[in-house]
């Protein structure tokens, strides 16, 4: 008979290495980190300031939809920066895992114009950038058809930076609902508006301004604004966002004339 004695250090080694093979054979399904290759078109929008110490500050995200252009919410265009733009002090920033980290790969794109519908209750945005996003037809995402409806309970996603521009790129997944879900909670919402539930409570505590809503390839929204970062936030009921196929005609048409 053979014995074999391990000292406290032998011991707390084997189970350190054995909770790691648990968690590299992928017990830890809940990991919602990704990859800029899985989700190539999420861009995050940054504002370049003069003479700061932090000459990048995180402003928006958007998707790029075309060689030029990126489709990010409204809100995120305001009269400050509208005067940025002619200075070409906002850039898109693209393939990138971190969107504050420079050291890592990145590539930035300075915006040239802006477009938003004249009814700004769309929510919907245009940015058109000066130089092409690389691979455009790869990494783009497709526009619905005019008007296009999704069934209830489709499952759709939503990928970006999580609140802080500095952790790493993530993904969250919703629900759609019916509208009048949404409408309980916000009666003045508007009917080109599509509502969804995350899968999880924790989908609906994340912010994304600007973050593309996402059905096999193809955009079927944009958020506005999720900002909820405290526990009242597990109690909200649904998340309502303005849909791209209400306004796809503007969108097409605006790319074609510019």
């Amino acid at each position: 008979m053979i014995c074999v004695r391990f000292s406290a250090l032998t011991m707390l080694l084997l189970i350190f290495i054995l909770f790691k093979v648990q968690i590299i054979s992928g017990s830890r399904s809940t990991e919602d980190t990704v990859s800029p290759n899985q989700f190539p078109y999420v861009v995050c929008i940054l504002l370049k300031k003069v003479c700061s110490e932090n000459p990048m500050v995180y402003h928006c995200e958007g998707s790029i939809i075309g060689e030029y252009w990126t489709l990010t919410s409204v809100m995120c265009i305001n009269r400050k920066i509208k005067l940025v733009i002619k200075h070409g002090h906002l850039l898109v920033r693209s393939k990138t895992m971190k969107c504050m980290n420079n050291d890592l790969p990145h590539k930035d794109h300075i915006i040239e114009q802006y477009f938003s519908e004249e009814d700004i209750k769309s929510g919907i945005a245009l940015l058109k950038v000066q130089q092409s996003f690389d691979d455009f037809n790869q990494v783009r995402l497709l526009l619905p058809s005019p008007f296009q409806k999704l069934p209830d309970k489709t499952e759709i996603t939503l990928a970006g930076w999580v609140f802080s521009p500095y952790a790493k790129l993530r993904i969250v997944k919703f629900r759609l609902i019916d509208i009048d879900e949404c409408k309980t909670v916000d009666k003045s919402m508007q009917n080109h508006f599509l509502c969804a539930q995350g899968l999880t409570s924790r989908d609906m505590c994340l912010a994304y301004t600007g973050g593309a809503v996402v059905w096999n390839r193809i955009q079927i929204g944009i958020i506005l604004d999720i900002s909820m970062n405290d526990d009242n936030c597990y109690n909200q009921a649904a998340v309502s966002f303005p849909s791209v196929s209400s306004v796809v005609s503007w969108i097409n048409d605006t790319i074609q004339h510019n």
